[in-house]
């Protein structure tokens, strides 16, 4: 846990039927505000090979909110890709 880790948005819903985590949150690091996304994703193929999918975005927290569409966008168009 980071310094004053505060959790904006979690969840632990399926993502795109894969079992999947999620935090959302600011911390302090070296005197800065950031915000970060990470989410991990656990997909199966159809020989049931199983792997761990990782992706986190960090940002300085007071660009968090104008980098919020690039970020969903991304999160889009990886999901497009499954």
């Amino acid at each position: 846990m980071s310094k004053d880790f505060t959790r904006l948005n979690f969840s632990t819903d399926d993502f795109d039927g894969f079992p999947s985590s999620m935090i959302e949150g600011s911390y302090d690091h070296l005197g800065t505000r950031l915000h970060t996304y990470n989410r991990v994703v656990i997909p199966v193929t159809s020989t049931f090979e199983r792997y761990l999918v990782q992706f986190t975005v960090t940002t300085l927290a007071d660009q968090a909110a104008a980098a919020a569409a690039d970020v969903q966008g991304f999160l889009d168009a990886k999901r497009a890709e499954y």
